[in-house]
C-alpha cells in the first residue's frame, strides 16, 4: 500500500515537473521565433545601412511613442537637427576598460514655423554619441560633434539605433551625480528634464545610439567618443541565441523527465 502511494506521488510530481519543462521549452521556442524575425529585420537594416528617416510630424511625435516601443527598439532611424551643448557621462566598461558612454541632447524639430532656434519650442531626444575611456573624459568638448554631416548651416544628420531607457536596479548602488554629469544608468527623465522639450514625455522613454557605417580601429582614439557600428552597438541580453539556449535547456529537462517516468513505469 505504501509502495503504491510512493509510486503515485513520484509519477505525479515528475509528471508536473515534466509538464512545466515542456511549457518552458514551448514558450522559449515561441520567443526565439519572434526574436529571430525581429532581429532579421534589424540585421537587414544594419547590413544595408538603410535607416528610416523621421521628419515632419514623425520628428515631433516619434512613431514608437504613438505605437509600441518594442516594435522600434534596435531599429535604425535618421533625424536632421542640431546638438545642444550639454553632455552627460554614463559609466560603461568596454573590453575590460573603465569608461563612459557620452550622451547629448539632440533637437529633432522646432515649433517655430520659420525654423528659428528657440529653446522654448524644441522637440528633442537624448543621443549616445559613443564611448570614451575614463582617462579621456576631459577630452570631450561640450557642444563638439566629431562626425557631423552638414545638411544646412548648423544642422546635422543623426543616424542611430532606438533604445529604451534604463531603470535603477535595486540590488546595485546606482546613485547618479547629476550636477557633475556622471550617471550610473541611462536615466532619461533625469537627463531630459533640463531642456523643457515639448515632447518631454516621449524624450523620457527612448534614446538613440549614434552609429556610423565603419571606421578603422587604429584611428579610434582620434574619434573619441568612439561611435557604434553594426558590429559594436549595444545589444540586449535576450538575443535569439539566448532564447534558443533556454529552449534547448528546457527540452533537455523534458527528455530527462519523460525518461525518468518511463524508467520508473517499466521498473518491476
Amino acid at each position: 500500500m505504501r509502495a503504491a502511494g510512493e509510486r503515485k506521488a513520484f509519477l505525479g510530481i515528475m509528471g508536473a515537473l515534466t509538464s512545466l519543462a515542456t511549457l518552458g521549452c514551448t514558450w522559449q521556442l515561441r520567443r526565439y521565433k519572434e526574436s529571430r524575425n525581429r532581429w532579421d529585420t534589424v540585421n537587414r537594416e544594419l547590413e544595408n545601412f538603410t535607416p528610416t528617416e523621421l521628419a515632419g510630424y514623425d520628428a515631433k511625435n516619434y512613431p514608437w511613442i504613438r505605437g509600441s516601443l518594442s516594435d522600434w527598439e534596435y531599429r535604425l532611424v535618421k533625424f536632421t537637427g542640431y546638438y545642444k551643448q550639454e553632455r552627460f557621462f554614463v559609466r560603461s566598461a568596454r573590453g575590460g576598460r573603465a569608461g563612459y558612454a557620452v550622451f547629448a541632447p539632440f533637437v529633432t524639430a522646432v515649433e517655430d514655423p520659420e525654423g528659428k532656434i528657440n529653446p522654448t519650442s524644441e522637440y528633442g531626444i537624448m543621443v549616445n554619441l559613443g564611448w570614451v575611456p575614463k582617462d579621456n573624459k576631459d577630452d570631450i568638448e561640450m557642444g563638439h560633434d566629431p562626425y557631423p554631416t552638414v545638411k544646412a548651416v548648423g544642422l546635422h544628420e543623426l543616424v542611430g539605433l532606438v533604445h529604451k531607457g534604463e531603470t535603477q536596479e535595486a540590488s546595485k548602488d546606482q546613485a547618479n551625480f547629476h550636477e557633475e554629469g556622471i550617471h550610473q544608468f541611462v536615466n532619461l527623465p533625469l537627463m531630459t528634464k533640463l531642456f523643457n522639450f515639448l515632447n518631454s514625455e516621449g524624450a523620457s522613454q527612448a534614446y538613440v545610439e549614434r552609429m556610423i557605417g565603419t571606421f578603422d580601429d587604429e584611428d579610434s582614439e582620434a574619434l573619441y567618443p568612439v561611435p557604434a557600428t553594426k558590429d559594436t552597438f549595444l545589444k540586449p541580453y535576450l538575443t535569439p541565441g539566448k532564447h534558443l539556449d533556454y529552449a534547448t535547456f528546457w527540452a533537455g529537462a523534458t527528455m530527462i523527465g519523460l525518461g525518468s517516468i518511463l524508467a520508473f513505469t517499466l521498473k518491476k
